[in-house]
């Protein structure tokens, strides 16, 4: 071991709804949360574009309920993209952080956004 900072390039794989199984919550937690209060929606992915950890650039996706589309945030630069092309993304960019809300608290959002699809 040299000490030094190695960024992880392993890709992942994760998908834009997430329900947390029952049995992954302690016995405790088991009985207060219903099936609606396990499910979220993926609504940004930040994003590490660079193969080494100390070097590289931050970019985003966040699903803009407004829209009802995905945006990709770039510096001042941004642009529509899609909900596929977040969940595959290019081989130097790596998802760093992804962020899920609970399902049962968005509030005013109909079910064509809460399923990433654009409304009319």
């Amino acid at each position: 071991s040299t000490g030094a900072v190695q960024k992880v390039l392993k890709p992942i794989d994760f998908t834009v709804d997430l329900d947390i199984p029952k049995n992954m919550l302690s016995a405790e937690a088991r009985p207060k949360f219903s099936a609606k209060q396990r499910l979220y929606k993926l609504f940004a992915v930040v994003y590490h574009n660079g193969r080494e950890a100390t070097k590289g650039h931050y970019v985003t996706d966040v699903f803009h309920t407004g829209y009802g589309t995905w945006l990709h945030c770039d510096d001042s630069i941004i642009s529509e993209t899609s909900e596929q092309s977040l969940l595959n993304p290019s081989h130097n960019s790596t998802p760093y952080i992804l962020f899920y809300r609970r399902c049962d608290t968005m509030v005013g959002m109909d079910r064509g956004a809460l399923a990433g699809e654009k409304t009319k």
